[in-house]
């Protein structure tokens, strides 16, 4: 069947992964040069960032076959499979994402802790 049933295309998991994909990359975009990492942590970072895209994009381009008629020679139930299949695979995507950024703003605050302790103490001893 190549055209795609309301239940498939009215699925309430499309706006979900659709939303998971924005909120990926707001969460990206908020590490964006922050001062307190090092340039090397930053690329590393922009790599992370770069490859969760790139398989987030390949999700998305799954989820438009599944849900477009006249692209996939497809039944509901093989649609609805693919459909939870996407869906799960942007799920795992979003909680590594919600993951490492969590853990890279951990970072960051040690970071910013370090340096006014170190400020603290040059200030404490008159150190210039």
């Amino acid at each position: 069947m190549k055209q795609v049933s309301p239940a498939i295309r009215n699925n309430a998991k499309i706006v979900e992964i659709i939303a998971l994909q924005i909120a990926i990359g707001k969460a990206f975009g908020r590490l964006r040069h922050n001062s307190m990492l090092s340039t090397s942590t930053q690329l590393y970072i922009g790599q992370v960032r770069d490859n969760v895209i790139d398989e987030s994009a390949k999700d998305l381009e799954e989820l438009l076959l599944v849900v477009t008629s006249g692209k996939l020679e497809m039944g509901d139930q093989e649609r609805l499979q693919r459909l939870d299949k996407v869906y799960a695979s942007m799920k795992d995507k979003s909680a590594f994402v919600q993951d490492f950024t969590s853990n890279v703003n951990l970072l960051i605050r040690q970071k910013t802790n370090e340096l006014e302790s170190t400020q603290q103490l040059k200030k404490s001893y008159e150190i210039h």
